[in-house]
């Protein structure tokens, strides 16, 4: 398959995601030749819209419907990331120790993306720190006070 049609599928699939009150299946946009990663890549479209709509959607739930997920021990941590991403950028405050809970097989790979997520996060809040010590003083505010 190649990129344009891989990102037509993925297009596709997000429209009908907006303009439909029920979600729409997902392997009705899986052809025979396709891979883990547009799977993936569904998922991750699939998984924000229901978040959205206040659905309850869990990783465990696409890993039971579509079995090839389980043979790549990345994608369920991918996954499972994305899930704790979604939820936390959605408002619903998941807990990272439920996650590991969760995927205890997945459990170091998961600390690794989870620990990563924080530091970004941490270097983020500086980083617009520092851009608001800069607006100050451009402001015309005390420039002493952060030099």
């Amino acid at each position: 398959m190649g990129t344009s049609d891989f990102e037509g599928i993925l297009s596709r699939f997000e429209l009908a995601c907006q303009r439909g009150a029920t979600p729409p299946d997902l392997s009705e946009y899986l052809g025979l030749d396709a891979d883990a990663s547009l799977l993936v890549e569904l998922i991750h479209i699939d998984m924000d819209y229901r978040l959205r709509r206040s659905d309850e959607i869990r990783i465990e739930d696409y890993l039971s419907q579509y079995p090839i997920l389980n043979r790549s021990d990345e994608s369920i941590a991918e996954l499972a990331f994305s899930e704790y991403q979604l939820r936390e950028h959605r408002g619903y405050n998941p807990s990272s120790q439920e996650l590991l809970s969760r995927f205890p097989e997945h459990r170091e790979q998961l600390s690794e993306l989870l620990s990563s997520y924080r530091r970004g996060k941490l270097n983020d809040s500086k980083i617009g720190l520092d851009q608001e010590t800069v607006d100050l003083s451009l402001e015309g505010g005390d420039q002493s006070r952060w030099l």
